[in-house]
């Protein structure tokens, strides 16, 4: 009687195993949209080809490495990125060498595109000037605008119009410049006594050690989530990310946000959405992207002019921006991170990331009604200010 107990013992325990190995690889293997577990999103693959055969040497650079990266964070499947033969740099200081062998026409990629690749591998960046007492107000609206070192005219302009800190509404609003490096190295004056004079008289700066050019200012939205992550600004509650060459109606900002309920906050990501889009494969233009590093249409995305979000949805971005390759274009970027967390962006014909006809910019009253416009000059952002906040000026805010 014993040995039999002692096979059945033996037989549920191996059966108990079976079952657990199963669960493991189900588990691992699900993609999940929108759902949440234990409050973080769960990354889902933009190609769910895991278990298909690959022939690797005909995938883009960027998505080869998107599966390669997948692969890597899946006990199941890590040891399985040997086939793909790349060699993950150690440190910053060396070029990704590995990816570089995966483009058959590497050679002629513009010299921009070419330093975009060798350092796509890296995301750490220290900060080398912070803001600590930025949030010192406890802002419930924090106003998050990427700008250059060289640029101080336009921050000033910012800082004395829609950027100023106080009361908008019902809200508290700061302001805080997104910049990374622009070394003499690289043709750019010494501006370093200029930038520490300007940081210490308005404490708003945070500049990570990066060099700044366009196809890295998708840094400064990762480094940005990581600074929030980090617990600087925990009173913020919704936060504007934008350039510095817009025009902001704070008033409408403020006033949209305050109409707005639970469940639409939820998974709040608004803007000029943009749907459909085709890389750019003219290259003499700045946003063009060889088909040998990306193939495959942009997901939806908003320009990334002016657009706004919640505080938990910047966390969920911050989560999930870990897990997919950098791409070259921010606002793009952005947009294959909502997709991997199962959210839409959301349009709101307020924000014009394209400008005005020439008949709509004479009127006054267009600019109050929309929350925010591209391509405005410091002199412009100024003079529109005085003209728009002007308490003669015969026209209200309409409902948007």
């Amino acid at each position: 009687m014993s040995v039999r107990i002692a096979k059945l013992y033996v037989w549920l325990t191996c059966l108990f195993a079976a079952n657990i190995i199963v669960y493991t690889v189900v588990s691992l293997s699900k993609k999940q949209s929108s759902s949440k577990s234990a409050g973080q999103d769960k990354f889902v693959t933009l190609k769910d080809n895991l278990w298909q055969k690959v022939d690797f040497s005909k995938l883009p650079l960027w998505e080869l490495l998107t599966l390669y990266v997948d692969r890597r964070g899946n006990p199941i499947l890590k040891n399985t990125t040997e086939v793909l033969n790349l060699t993950w740099p150690e440190s910053c200081s060396d070029q990704f060498r590995s990816a570089t062998s995966k483009i058959h026409d590497f050679v002629s990629y513009p010299e921009h595109m070419k330093d975009f690749v060798l350092s796509m591998h890296c995301r750490n960046y220290s900060l080398l000037i912070d803001a600590p007492k930025v949030c010192h107000h406890k802002p419930e609206l924090l106003m998050a605008i990427k700008s250059q070192v060289g640029n101080f005219n336009q921050r000033q302009a910012i800082r004395d119009t829609w950027g100023s800190s106080g009361k908008v509404g019902n809200w508290t609003v700061k302001t805080v410049f997104l910049l990374g490096r622009q070394d003499p190295e690289g043709g750019h004056p010494n501006l370093t006594i200029l930038l520490d004079f300007e940081r210490r008289k308005h404490g708003d700066i945070l500049l990570w050690d990066f060099h700044d050019t366009f196809f890295n200012l998708t840094l400064k939205d990762i480094l940005f989530f990581q600074w929030l992550e980090e617990g600087n600004c925990p009173t913020v509650e919704f936060i504007f990310k934008g350039d510095e060459d817009i025009f902001v109606s704070t008033d409408s900002l403020s006033k949209y946000i305050s109409g707005l309920n639970a469940s639409e906050k939820e998974n709040l990501f608004v803007g000029n959405v943009i749907r459909d889009a085709k890389p750019i494969r003219d290259r003499k233009l700045k946003y063009f992207i060889p088909e040998s590093f990306y193939k495959s249409n942009y997901p939806p995305y908003a320009g990334g002019g002016g657009l706004l979000f919640t505080r938990d949805m910047a966390s969920r971005l911050h989560r999930v921006t870990q897990d997919i390759m950098l791409f070259p274009i921010d606002d793009v970027f952005l947009g294959m991170c909502l997709k991997a967390i199962g959210v839409d962006p959301q349009i709101h014909h307020g924000f014009m990331t394209f400008d005005f006809s020439e008949k709509e910019k004479q009127n006054l009253c267009t600019y109050r009604d929309l929350i925010m416009i591209h391509r405005r000059t410091p002199q412009e952002t100024i003079r529109l200010w005085r003209e728009v906040n002007d308490p003669t000026l015969p026209c209200s805010l309409s409902d948007l």
